[in-house]
C-alpha cells in the first residue's frame, strides 16, 4: 500500500505539471477495481456478496464499467461521470 500511495502521489504531481506519465508502479488493477467497485454504474453494478471482489472484474466487465463512467466530448475523454 505504501508503494502504491507513493506512485499515486508521483502520478498526480506529473499530471498537474503537464508532464507525460510514462508508467505507473504498483498494482494499477487494484486501484481500478477499488474505484469501479465504489461507483454506481447502474445495471453494471456487481454484487457485493464476496470479499474477493477481483473475481467479478473480467476484462470485458472492467471495459464496460470504464466506458459507462467516461464522458466524451471535444476529442477528449474524462472519467468520473458517476462521482
Amino acid at each position: 500500500m505504501k508503494r502504491l500511495f507513493q506512485t499515486v502521489v508521483k502520478v498526480k504531481s506529473e499530471l498537474s505539471s503537464s508532464n507525460k506519465v510514462t508508467n505507473i508502479n504498483g498494482c494499477s488493477v487494484f486501484l481500478q477495481v477499488l474505484y469501479l467497485d465504489s461507483i454506481n454504474v447502474g445495471f453494471l453494478n456487481l454484487p457485493h456478496e464476496s470479499f474477493q471482489r477481483i473475481r467479478y472484474f473480467s476484462n470485458e466487465v472492467m471495459k464496460s464499467m470504464i466506458l459507462a463512467d467516461s464522458i466524451h466530448g471535444n476529442g477528449n475523454t474524462e472519467f468520473g461521470l458517476w462521482l
